[in-house]
């Protein structure tokens, strides 16, 4: 380039006077060529061997930088410990976006165990020249050799990585990660019938306060408190044990029928025509609650349920039957863990019996507070006058809450929140939050609706903001910059065909890609976002690991929607995907059902790095 310069130049020069021609100012003005250094020259490696600890350390020449997220460390003959990898500078990088780069120099520090006689460092990195030239990531070793004093020698040098022969099979110390789901499945898979009994018994216990579950007890509550005549703790607990086993079966059976069909059958128990139709449902129970009237079979149909056992009312056992199946299939639609390990071994393994019999003590797990509260409804329900007409007002409003939590996602923001301000607010007028206390517990009720009163005008400023999170009602006072810190920001995409677009373009740059899929009558899906994404520990792994955020909204349940749920095999929501710098899907460590920042980060962590 330099050459054909200096010849434009002459050739210049030759049609000017030579008076007015200076050849060296001429040589000055050419662009000098551009030599970039060799990567082990850009990049010069050094290590130290200190006893249980290596150190390694990049000089990096002026004018070039090394990437924080390409460091990879791997132990051959030793058990290499996480590697400590420092923080580094903010870049806007225009290939991998906003990344953290060093300059000049930066040290990696690891612990070791178990050092063979000779053994290999092998780590991989990759660094650019700000006057334009990237390297390919470049992988190198460093040799240990153990010396007659028991230490090890520091290696003079890098060398080209090569798989050693004589070396054992590179080890870390890192646990593998087994979350819920997939202990469960575990044991599932194990065929130790009374341990799957007792595990997804005690899993269905820890459901029970849960936003999953909490609904199932206003529910059985009415139902107890509705109950004319004298009501005994014997019959309270019948109507409970009937409610819990229409509940266990109806899992068992739908948990069956979805791990076959796919979630399509979830999706459309969520769609608009049935939750609307529960809805109205409840709206008539809270109706009955208040006193509006009394649901009653038609008298020809009492009279041959007379006539069968007078005494046993079997159309009350079936109505009970009946709401225990309904609460099932509709209060109760997010995907818990062990759900989600039971449907797994249901659809990939064809087991039914196991499956379906986890699901059946998953379901006996989570009813056993509701026959405790069966068993002792007789003795805590007041049994009549003006108390009892309360206590039935209350488990109304609750139906009407339900009613409003089960139909969310069809009512606009405000409106949403301002149904639940005209609630809260109505109920506490009706419980006497204004009126003058009489005796201890009066005043305990006053105070329980002063809370109520105090909560309704909270909903209500978060309906003239427009939200409508029941858990996050003042979300537009924040700031917008503390809003921008505490959200995730996801890239939405809606089909398969979208997805597999993006999942290739993210492997072309190597970079890993997190899928989350969301539907707005999913109470679970806002646990995540509310609790797990906002934690800082998770948003600084994903932002170092440059991990791609990809969200699909199916809340619709279009058809678009179940094919790309069933490409995957999504068997209910949450379900989170994690996917390699490769593009594959680390199964293994798929996320479903809500999980809380420690063990999401730990999740991520096996799976990225």
């Amino acid at each position: 380039m330099k050459r054909i310069f200096c010849l434009l130049a002459i050739l210049y020069c030759t049609s000017m006077p030579a008076s007015e021609i200076n050849l060296n100012d001429v040589l000055q003005q050419a662009p000098p060529e551009t030599e970039f250094l060799e990567v082990d020259d850009a990049f010069r490696v050094t290590a130290d061997y200190l006893g249980d600890e290596i150190l390694v350390r990049w000089e990096i020449t002026p004018g070039y930088y090394l990437y924080r997220h390409q460091f990879e460390f791997e132990g051959q003959g030793v058990v290499i410990n996480n590697p400590n990898i420092p923080d580094g500078l903010d870049k806007d990088d225009p290939y991998f976006g906003p990344v953290q780069v060093y300059y000049k120099h930066v040290e990696v520090s690891m612990g070791i165990n178990d050092p063979a006689s000779e053994f290999v460092l092998r780590f991989e990195y990759q660094g650019c020249a700000e006057a334009g030239l990237c390297y390919p990531p470049t992988e190198r070793m460093l040799r240990f050799v153990k010396t007659d004093d028991g230490n090890f020698t520091a290696p003079a040098g890098v060398e080209e990585y090569e798989v050693p022969d004589t070396i054992e099979p590179s080890t870390t110390n890192e646990p593998e990660f087994i979350g819920e789901r997939e202990m469960l499945s575990e044991i599932l898979t194990g065929g130790n019938m009374w341990l799957v009994a007792l595990a997804f018994f005690g899993a269905g216990i820890l459901l029970t306060f849960t936003p999953c579950v909490l609904p199932m007890i206003p529910i059985l509550s009415s139902i107890i408190a509705g109950q004319s005549g004298q009501l005994t703790a014997w019959k309270s607990f019948k109507l409970a044990f009937v409610y819990v086993q229409s509940m266990a079966v109806t899992y068992a059976i739908f948990g069956i029928l979805v791990a076959q069909a796919g979630g399509a059958l979830s999706g459309f128990l969520q769609s608009p025509p049935v939750l609307i139709g529960v809805a109205i449902l409840f709206i008539i129970l809270a109706m009955s609650m208040f006193g509006l009237y009394e649901l009653q079979l038609p008298q020809k149909i009492q009279d041959k349920l007379q006539d069968v056992n007078q005494r046993q009312s079997g159309g009350q056992y079936f109505s009970v039957a009946l709401m225990g199946v309904l609460a099932t299939l509709v209060v109760s639609p997010c995907t818990s863990a062990p759900l989600t390990a039971a449907l797994l071994v249901i659809a990939q393994n064809g087991d039914v019996v196991s499956g379906g019999f986890s699901l059946y003590m998953l379901g006996i797990g989570m009813g056993l507070p509701l026959l405790l509260l069966g068993a002792g409804g007789g003795k805590w329900l007041p049994k009549a006058g003006g108390w009892m007409d309360k206590v039935k007002a209350a488990f109304g409003y609750m139906m009407l809450g339900l009613a409003l939590y089960i139909t969310s996602h069809l009512l606009p923001g405000g409106f949403y929140l301002g149904l639940w301000a005209v609630l809260l607010i109505h109920a506490s007028y009706y419980f006497g939050a204004f009126r003058k206390a009489k005796g201890a517990l009066s005043g305990l009720g006053q105070i329980v609706a002063l809370a109520f009163f105090a909560l309704g005008l909270v909903y209500l400023t978060g309906a003239f903001l427009g939200n409508n999170r029941l858990l996050n009602p003042l979300d537009g006072l924040l700031s917008e910059s503390t809003l921008s810190e505490q959200h995730l920001e996801f890239k939405k995409f809606n089909s398969l065909a979208e997805l597999q677009v993006e999942l290739a373009q993210a492997k072309q740059i190597g970079r890993p890609v997190m899928v989350d899929f969301f539907a707005e009558w999913c109470v679970a899906c806002y646990e995540f976002e509310d609790f797990t994404f906002k934690d800082r520990r998770v948003q600084n792994f994903l932002n170092q690991e440059r991990v791609l955020l990809l969200q699909a909204d199916v809340t619709d349940n279009t058809k678009v929607h179940r094919d790309l749920m069933q490409h995957y095999q999504v068997l209910g929501l949450p379900t989170i995907l994690l996917f390699d710098d490769e593009g594959i899907e680390q199964t293994r460590l798929r996320a479903t059902g809500f999980e809380s920042a420690e063990p999401f980060l730990q999740r991520l962590q096996a799976a990225f790095r």
